[in-house]
C-alpha cells in the first residue's frame, strides 16, 4: 500500500509539472478576458481556461463541491477496499481486472476531482466538475468531448480542435495522439522511474484506437441504441491497454 501511495504522489507531481507547461502555453495564447488573475489558472488542476467559464455563485459552488465530496469520497474509499480485496483474494481472474476497474477508476477520479476543486470554490473561483456524468454518454464523441475529464478536454479543444477546425480529422488524430503521449508521460514514466516494469506504448495505442471508435460513432448516428452500445465497446473494449497494473497501482486499485 505504501508503495502505491508513493506512486500516487509521483503521478500528482508529474501531472502538476506537465500541467504547468500546458497551462503556461494556454495563458500565453489566450486573449480571452477571464475576469480574474491568470495565476489562478496556473495554480488550478485544469489545463484550460474553459473550465472557468461556467461561473456560478460562491455559495452555490461550495455547496455543490461539498455534495460531490460527500458522495464520491466515501464511495471511492469503499470501492478501493472492495476492489483490492477481490484482487488479493483471487476472486477474479487477472485478465478481468482492467474491465472490472472501469467503474472504480471513474469513482476514484471523481472523488479526487471533487477534493481538489473545493479550495477554488471556497475562493470564489469554481471549477467545472472533472467529469460530467460520463455513464450516460450516448456516443464516443459525447463521452470524450463533453463528459470525461473536462479539465484536460478543454485544453485539447483549445490546442487542436479550434486551430484545426477546418481539418476536423487531423484535429481528432492530433488530440488523441497528444492525450496518449500525456498518459505515457504522467502515468507510465513515473512508475518506470520508481523501478517498476511498465508496458510503454499501451496507453498511446489505446488513444490511437479511439479515432476509429469516433468514426464508427458517426456511421451509427441514425441508430441511437447501436451508437450507445458502440460507444461502450470503443471506450471499454481496449481497457487493458489503459487500465493496466501501473495505472491501477497509482489509483490504489492494485494490492
Amino acid at each position: 500500500m505504501m508503495t502505491n501511495l508513493a506512486l500516487s504522489t509521483d503521478f500528482l507531481l508529474w501531472y502538476a509539472g506537465a500541467g504547468a507547461v500546458a497551462k503556461a502555453l494556454t495563458v500565453l495564447q489566450s486573449r480571452t478576458h477571464v475576469g480574474f488573475p491568470r495565476i489562478f489558472v496556473l495554480l488550478s488542476p485544469s489545463y484550460a481556461l474553459d473550465a472557468w467559464r461556467d461561473v456560478i455563485g460562491r455559495r452555490e459552488a461550495i455547496v455543490a463541491a461539498l455534495l460531490r465530496i460527500g458522495w464520491s469520497v466515501p464511495l471511492a474509499g469503499l470501492t478501493i477496499v472492495g476492489f483490492r480485496h477481490v484482487a488479493s483474494q483471487g476472486l477474479m481472474d487477472e485478465w478481468l481486472f482492467p474491465f472490472a476497474a472501469v467503474l472504480p477508476f471513474y469513482i476514484v477520479t471523481e472523488a479526487m476531482g471533487a477534493i481538489v476543486a473545493l479550495p477554488f470554490a471556497l475562493g470564489g473561483l469554481p471549477l467545472r466538475p472533472l467529469h460530467n456524468n460520463p455513464l450516460v454518454s450516448g456516443s464516443v464523441a459525447e463521452f470524450w468531448g463533453r463528459r470525461w475529464n473536462r479539465w484536460i478536454g478543454g485544453w485539447l479543444r483549445s490546442q487542436f480542435f479550434r486551430p484545426l477546425r477546418h481539418h476536423p480529422y487531423v484535429a481528432l488524430f492530433c488530440a488523441f495522439l497528444a492525450s496518449g503521449l500525456w498518459h505515457e508521460l504522467v502515468l507510465h514514466l513515473p512508475v518506470y522511474l520508481a523501478g517498476v516494469s511498465v508496458p510503454f506504448g499501451s496507453m498511446l495505442l489505446y488513444f490511437l484506437l479511439q479515432p476509429l471508435g469516433w468514426w464508427g460513432d458517426r456511421a451509427l448516428r441514425r441508430h441511437p441504441l447501436l451508437r450507445r452500445a458502440w460507444a461502450w465497446i470503443a471506450v471499454v473494449g481496449p481497457a487493458p491497454l489503459l487500465l493496466n497494473e501501473p495505472l491501477r497501482r497509482i489509483f490504489l486499485l492494485q494490492p
